[in-house]
């Protein structure tokens, strides 16, 4: 993943289609989940751009990603509430936090159980969302599971947001 990143912005999340897919994704935690929480982690941050988009809904967010050249341009962005680790979901070691979010990285995973479970067990809630790609693979997986889902699209893309919170 590094090696992607000496290409800035390699997955176009800087175009109108990615930040479609923010501002739906702020939207459904706001109107599902809540208004503001005191901590978030968003694993697969990248280079921060979705982490503007959350910045007003938390107190403290803590944007997390594999590639250290991400990090990097995700720190240069400045947001005031958020800091940014190299890590992953098998290796990110923190407290618990109100919300968790794991946007467009479950596709690089080949274990989706165990990330199941690592998300539920570091957030009050867990978020994900993945395209129209990815829906055999991971419709299948979320069917069995307890949780909600909505699909959003807009002209050229379609993507799950599947939530559940932690019993």
């Amino acid at each position: 993943m590094n090696r992607l990143y000496c290409l800035r912005d390699p997955w176009k999340l800087d175009g109108p289609d990615e930040r479609f897919r923010f501002a739906e994704t702020t939207r459904i935690i706001k109107d599902q989940i809540g208004n503001h929480f005191e901590s978030i982690i968003e694993l697969g941050c990248g280079e921060g751009l979705q982490t503007g988009d959350l910045c007003d809904l938390a107190t403290r967010i803590i944007g997390v990603d594999v590639s250290a050249r991400a990090i990097k341009r995700a720190r240069a962005r400045q947001i005031p509430n958020a800091s940014f680790q190299v890590g992953n979901l098998n290796t990110w070691n923190s407290e618990e936090c109100d919300l968790v979010l794991a946007c467009e990285i479950l596709y690089y995973l080949d274990d989706l159980e165990a990330a199941y479970h690592r998300l539920t067990t570091l957030g009050r809630w867990s978020l994900v969302t993945y395209h129209r790609g990815a829906f055999d693979r991971l419709d299948p997986f979320f069917a069995s599971k307890p949780v909600r889902r909505e699909t959003i699209k807009n002209e050229n893309c379609e993507w799950r947001v599947v939530y559940w919170q932690r019993n």
